[in-house]
């Protein structure tokens, strides 16, 4: 193949980098490692040197990580006060903040996220005496509805925007359908904002939905768009993603340019072709061509490889990755080159625990849990909150429930009768007789009696029971991490690891009656799809076959359990073309994947020696960016 795949690669960027946005905006297809970061950044590094302002860019992403990346690349390579890059719904909830008198909200609005949808859920149980689960059904179906511009005026919507209104709450999905409202509306507004940024770069657009997607239409300036996105990476559908905008670009954009990135600098040919024979499954995608991979990376890779492993029983998988994991660290292979993808959490943390029970000694860190902010800095944030405004009901009802001094479900009973009457949470608490209550309006009551703001938090948080911790976070100490979790082998979901990559990938636990998360089909594929694709050396995917696996984790996992005897692989291995049958009778069953994970571990080592520390090809180089 020679130097083909480089100089493709050097044509297309060059395509990208020449492109005449007077003509119309430019849709890039960017698969696994094919340089999307590239595009976005050289983009805005050609248009600076030509006499542009870098001010006057604007970076979308998916996630605020994502955004902090991509602000620490444009500073090294464009210039050193970068700082126009966001999610769209920070964008959004600016937007709002700026011009809330327009929309008749209070400025000092809360976000409503999943630490808020539990009170909202109860006072609307109380208000329209239902059960717990028809009112959580309602709110999906409400905010799914938002997400997708399908706005009704039921009962349900009513009653959750007075509740919104009590609490001055806004949640995430009205934050982008108000800002879209705000637009239309408002032509010198909408204008306004367009002019702020003259030219918008959206990366991940297959994750945003269709209200998203109205939103970079409405702020989109004449035709200075560049979108890029991978609809076969689109695994978002619990936040309402909507792949098929991607498929539908057109039609916001009739316009459009459409270029596809055809080279992978993190995939060799044997990955390539497992994921492709795997994703070309899905009939409701954008056709594209199979990668192609850098030279460097397949002679890196010896071309890769995707191994099933067919297992007898749970405890000998977990046998096996441990042998794994200790195996490739022993090779020499740094611990951030492994990633361990559990498509269920509860078996994943079950495996974790076993395995820093037969060696705590292993680098490994569990990530399958996602990151809360913390329960201290979210109290001291409500306790400030409601300090500055007695009237703000939402922090007051989160401080009551977190600090454990009245029910959250008496909270809702006070609400009920008083949602109409517009009166504070705060006059009802103070007139209530009720000893832990009356304590903590004494002790609000005199906080308020301090000069400054910051004696009046201090001197509520030093009366509080967990006051030590507290007085920490406010004084901004933390405790480090003797290592950082990027530096060790992490165990995530392979939700989370979008965006990640590592020389080898295990997924466990691939039998059909445990499956992944999400309901359709073809999202499941992507999932997968995506999985597959952070390995840039090779994936093993494993399995169980006995009816072993009968733990309470596993049954969790998946929902009613599955039948426990005739177990089977997931369909999906047999789609991406691999031997599902990798399986031994004797008691050393996984000695030949062992072999097989050792032969490539060495040759990836001996391939980094010879070449250098920049022969990794998926890391950013000149040769590449």
């Amino acid at each position: 193949m020679g130097c083909y795949p480089q100089k493709r690669r050097d044509e297309i960027s060059n395509m990208i980098l020449e492109h005449n946005y007077s003509e119309g905006p430019l849709l890039i297809l960017a698969g696994p490692g094919t340089g999307k970061t590239y595009s976005l950044l050289e983009t805005i590094k050609k248009r600076v040197s030509e006499g542009s302002d870098h001010h006057t860019f604007y970076e979308v992403t998916l996630t605020n990580a994502s955004a902090d990346d991509f602000i620490q690349d444009a500073r090294e390579t464009i210039d050193t006060e970068f700082n126009s890059s966001s999610t769209l719904h920070y964008r959004a909830k600016g937007i709002l903040h700026r011009y809330s008198e327009l929309l008749g909200i209070n400025n000092n609005f809360h976000i409503i996220d999943d630490n808020y949808d539990k009170y909202f859920i109860n006072d609307i149980c109380e208000i329209l005496e239902k059960d717990h689960t028809v009112v959580e059904d309602k709110l999906k179906e409400y905010k799914s509805n938002i997400a997708y511009c399908n706005y009704c005026e039921d009962d349900f919507s009513v009653l959750y925007k007075r509740l919104a209104q009590y609490y001055n709450a806004i949640d995430w999905y009205n934050v982008v359908a108000f800002t879209c409202k705000l637009l239309e509306d408002n032509e010198e507004t909408r204008s306004t904002e367009c002019l702020k940024y003259t030219f918008m770069l959206v990366d991940e657009y297959q994750d945003l939905n269709s209200s998203d997607q109205y939103l970079v239409k409405l702020l989109t300036n004449v035709f200075n768009l560049l979108v890029v996105g991978d609809d076969d990476q689109s695994i978002y559908s619990f936040r309402f993603a909507d792949p098929s905008g991607m498929q539908s670009f057109e039609e916001f954009y009739p316009d459009y340019m459409c270029i596809k990135l055809p080279v992978t600098s993190r995939l060799p040919s044997n990955i390539i072709n497992a994921s492709y024979n795997l994703i070309i499954n899905n009939k409701n995608r954008k056709e594209k061509d199979k990668l192609i991979p850098l030279t460097r990376t397949n002679e890196r890779a010896n071309n890769g490889f995707v191994m099933s492993v067919n297992l007898k029983s749970g405890k000998q998988e977990r046998d096996f990755i441990h042998t794994s994991l200790e195996m490739l660290l022993t090779e020499g292979v740094e611990p951030k080159e492994i990633l361990v993808l559990c498509n269920c959490k509860a078996l994943g943390n079950e495996l974790y625990e076993y395995l820093i029970e037969k060696n705590s000694a292993l680098p490994l860190t569990n990530l399958l849990q996602r990151k809360e902010i913390s329960l201290n800095k979210m109290i001291l944030d409500h306790i400030k909150r409601f300090l500055k405004d007695q009237n703000d009901n939402l922090s007051l009802r989160f401080l009551l429930d977190q600090l454990e001094y009245y029910t959250s479900s008496k909270c809702s009973e006070i609400v009920k009768d008083t949602i109409n009457d517009k009166i504070p949470l705060w006059q009802i608490i103070k007139k209530i007789d009720n000893g832990k209550l009356s304590s903590f309006v004494k002790l609000i009551e005199e906080a308020l009696l301090e000069e400054t703001l910051d004696s009046q938090i201090l001197h509520v948080v030093s009366s509080l029971h967990n006051s030590e911790s507290l007085i920490q976070e406010l004084d901004g100490k933390k405790e480090e991490d003797s290592k950082s979790e990027s530096e060790l082998v992490r165990f995530l979901t392979i939700h989370n690891s979008k965006g990640l990559d590592a020389d080898f990938v295990f997924i466990p636990f691939m039998e059909e009656s445990i499956g992944l998360s999400p309901k359709d089909i073809e999202e499941k594929r992507r999932l997968l799809y995506v999985g597959l694709t952070r390995a840039k050396i090779g994936v093993v995917i494993s399995w169980a076959w006995s009816r072993s696996r009968r733990s309470s984790a596993r049954y969790h996992c998946s929902g009613k359990g599955g039948d426990a005897t005739n177990r089977c692989p997931s369909r999906f291995i047999s789609e991406c073309g691999i031997n599902t049958k990798l399986c031994f009778k004797s008691d050393d069953s996984y000695v030949k994947a062992l072999e097989i994970l050792q032969a490539y571990a060495k040759n990836r080592i001996e391939f980094d020696k010879k070449e250098g520390p920049q022969s990794d090809p998926s890391k950013r180089n000149s040769d590449f960016y």
